[in-house]
């Protein structure tokens, strides 16, 4: 949490933000890439996707998301033996 001082002296304490506006997250358990918007309430997200072309919506806990893709990487994998 930070602190943001007032007028009065009195310092009230805000909470930061998880993730930035526009940054990219998915779920936790997985599903498409989706980009985070503002805040709907404190702990909570706005994320915004497309599925088959259309635009989806919805609002999520910061803790049931992530900035890294969950996903394992598809492709090849090297693996070098010592």
């Amino acid at each position: 949490m930070g602190v943001l001082k007032v007028s009065e002296g009195y310092p009230i304490l805000q909470a930061m933000a998880k993730f930035k506006r526009g940054t990219i997250v998915w779920l936790t358990a997985g599903g498409p890439q989706m980009t985070a918007g503002g805040s709907a309430e404190s702990g909570y997200v706005e994320c915004t996707w497309f599925t088959n072309g259309k635009l989806e919506q919805h609002t999520f806990h910061e803790d049931d998301l992530q900035d890294s893709d969950p996903r394992p990487p598809s492709g090849p994998i090297s693996i070098s033996l010592i």
